[in-house]
């Protein structure tokens, strides 16, 4: 009987639960989260304790505790590593403002003033494969070629 009790107890407890994760905010429910698996931990190393099944886990512990120790001092160095490591030595330059001369922008693409939309879009299509940064070429290229696109395409 009180093990029906204890399965009907942690069925209402989980449904409200539940209930509220679908509500909460992200922050809350990942801090939730942490907390439930942490008190679950609690409570299965409690339950092996009152049955006396807790013998293995000290072997595993005293097993696991160098290589616990090795790990912790490797990911303290490396987090180390990563908060110094200097920021990139070239400054970025900043993205290029949409005011764009027509007449610069037909330059860019390398069309004549008057060019359709079909054109314009055909041009932007071939260079841009040229110069985008995952093909070798520069950011500060490919948003000259985007930036020169959207203005043709938007005073038309």
């Amino acid at each position: 009987m009180i093990r029906i009790l204890i399965v009907i107890a942690v069925l209402v407890a989980l449904f409200f639960a539940l209930r509220w994760f679908a509500r909460a905010k992200v922050e809350d429910a990942k801090r939730a989260t942490k907390n439930a698996i942490v008190l679950l931990l609690i409570g299965v190393l409690i339950a092996l304790a009152i049955t006396g099944r807790l013998h293995w886990l000290f072997a595993m512990v005293g097993l696991a505790l160098p290589f616990l120790g090795k790990l912790w001092r490797v990911w303290r160095a490396v987090s180390w590593l990563r908060r110094s490591k200097p920021q990139s030595q070239a400054p970025r330059q900043p993205p290029i403002s949409g005011a764009i001369a027509t007449e610069e922008a037909y330059a860019t693409l390398g069309l004549k003033p008057g060019a359709t939309r079909e054109e314009i879009i055909a041009a932007h299509r071939k260079l841009i494969r040229q110069a985008h940064p995952d093909r070798g070429g520069s950011d500060e290229q490919a948003q000259q070629l985007n930036a020169a696109k959207e203005h043709l395409l938007n005073i038309e």
